[in-house]
């Protein structure tokens, strides 16, 4: 079979694929008798109705008395804000000269950690301990005296913990290993 005999092959079935498609769609054909028989019917009776109205009004109306009447005095909730009379007026507030505004407080410890303490033995046999800090994004490693940030400075590094003296309050502040 060449490809002209397929070509026209596949034509012909479509046009039959389309005609049959087509007439699915269409009203059956009836004949003159069937026709004048169905009108006698249709005439003498109305069509049936799916859904009456009338009747589920009243089932409707029906049910309603029958359900509870809401209460009164409850939860609202619509009704954001009351509003109430204030039962005794508001003490007067102290002139403004009589208060004092508030100290500056001290900037906030920055949150430091102590991720751990390395101890190297020096020639002479003491040992020396590095303190590894970690805070504010960054890595420290400090010996007794060195500054952390311009802030703080190691005062101390023992075993198992780290003091940081604030250079601003002189206040200290022990770090210790988790």
């Amino acid at each position: 079979m060449n490809n002209r005999s397929r070509i026209v092959l596949l034509g012909l079935l479509a046009v039959l694929v389309a005609v049959w498609g087509a007439s699915a769609s269409l009203p059956l054909a009836r004949s003159d008798d069937q026709a004048d028989r169905h009108a006698k019917e249709d005439d003498r009776q109305p069509p049936p109705a799916l859904f009456d109205v009338d009747e589920a009004a009243t089932r409707l109306r029906n049910r309603q008395r029958e359900s509870p009447a809401p209460r009164e005095g409850g939860r609202n909730p619509f009704d954001y804000a009351r509003v109430t009379a204030p039962s005794a007026p508001a003490a007067p507030a102290p002139p403004a000269e009589t208060l004092a505004p508030p100290p500056p407080s001290a900037p906030p410890p920055p949150v430091f950690t102590l991720s751990g303490i390395a101890d190297k033995t020096g020639a002479d046999g003491t040992t020396v301990r590095t303190a590894v800090i970690s805070g504010l994004g960054q890595l420290f490693f400090a010996k007794a005296g060195d500054a952390v940030t311009t802030r703080y400075t190691v005062t101390a590094i023992g075993a198992d913990a780290v003091e940081l003296r604030d250079v601003t309050t002189g206040e200290t502040v022990r770090l210790a290993l988790q």
